[in-house]
């Protein structure tokens, strides 16, 4: 959980983890997070990969597209980070 924590404790991801939340599917491609956050593809994937190691995120690759998520034992938490 600390290091949960840790990787959450940066403005740039918490906005990502945002923008996951407000999607009605509750996941996002990297595509409309990097047009979301306004950053470029190569900065959203290593904050991407970052939560994905730490556990924040789950992946979920469909045809030539990765989805990501919440992981759902820390919804609540990135609500209440995000809020």
């Amino acid at each position: 959980m600390a290091r949960s924590l840790r990787v959450l404790a940066n403005a740039t991801r918490l906005q990502l983890l945002s923008v996951i939340l407000g999607t009605a599917d509750g996941r996002a491609t990297v595509r409309t997070l990097t047009d979301a956050v306004e950053l470029r593809q190569p900065t959203v994937s290593q904050h991407l990969h970052l939560m994905f190691e730490s556990g924040v995120v789950e992946r979920e690759p469909i045809g030539r597209e990765v989805w990501y998520s919440i992981h759902p034992d820390l919804i609540d938490t990135v609500t209440d980070l995000v809020t």
